[in-house]
């Protein structure tokens, strides 16, 4: 299991109409770069206290932010104990 926490989050963040600076994207698998397949893509939009937990298989991404601000994510990974 795989997950991001979003203690803050800038609000020159991208709103989703005009743009998606910023947001986190699932769906594509990069491994597969020569693939022809269009895998359904979801995007979420990062408020500050989300938690977002999803299978670690799943191809995701923040996709690029180049505001002169901060944006303060923690990614993580949880594995159960043997």
């Amino acid at each position: 299991m795989s997950g991001v926490y979003y203690p803050d989050v800038p609000p020159e963040i991208g709103d989703g109409e005009h743009s998606h600076d910023g947001w986190i994207e699932f769906g594509r698998s990069y491994y597969m770069l020569n693939s022809k397949d269009t895998p359904p893509v979801r995007l979420l939009r990062p408020v500050p206290g989300m938690i977002v937990l999803f299978p670690s298989y799943i191809g995701h991404r923040t996709l690029p932010f180049a505001a002169d601000c901060k944006r303060v994510s923690v990614a993580f990974d949880i594995m159960p104990a043997k």
